[in-house]
């Protein structure tokens, strides 16, 4: 009873779990921050198996000095700068590409405000029926303008 409450190990194929936190249930033997040793209730913390650079930084060994090391030299230096001056031009042509396309549309929906416009004014009647001839003639002077351009 004593070992399985406090996580020693049970004869049980259930592993023994103790709370944490309000959420969190950890295994016996594999807490967080602890790196087991495949065995339940057998771990050593992490802080003790990891070094880092600060502790070769504190000792002061000229071997371990990180800050006397050679820069490593990259073989694919050359490709790498070619591939990113190739994907600097593939950027600049999309984003022109980009640019084309809204303008195109732009221009399509200017052209389809002046054409619901024209038909609106052009269906425009008197109140005898009679089309409003004011807009026919301005109608057919912008086409006179449009083949005076061409």
């Amino acid at each position: 009873m004593l070992s399985s409450r406090f996580g020693l190990g049970t004869r049980s194929s259930r592993p023994v779990r103790r709370r944490v936190s309000r959420r969190q249930w950890v295994v016996a033997g594999r807490e967080p921050n602890h790196q087991g040793s495949g065995r339940r209730g057998v771990s050593r913390p992490l802080a003790r198996c990891v070094t880092t650079l600060t502790d070769y930084a504190v000792t002061g060994d000229s071997s371990t000095d990180w800050s006397l090391a050679r820069a490593r030299v990259d073989p694919l230096a050359k490709a790498h700068q070619a591939a990113k001056a190739e994907a600097e031009v593939a950027r600049a042509e999309q984003a022109r590409k980009l640019e084309e396309v809204r303008a195109r549309k732009a221009q399509i929906r200017v052209n389809r405000r002046e054409k619901k416009d024209t038909s609106r004014k052009l269906n425009q009647r008197t109140k005898w029926g009679q089309p409003i001839m004011k807009h026919h003639m301005d109608n057919i002077l912008k086409k006179l303008e449009g083949e005076a351009k061409n």
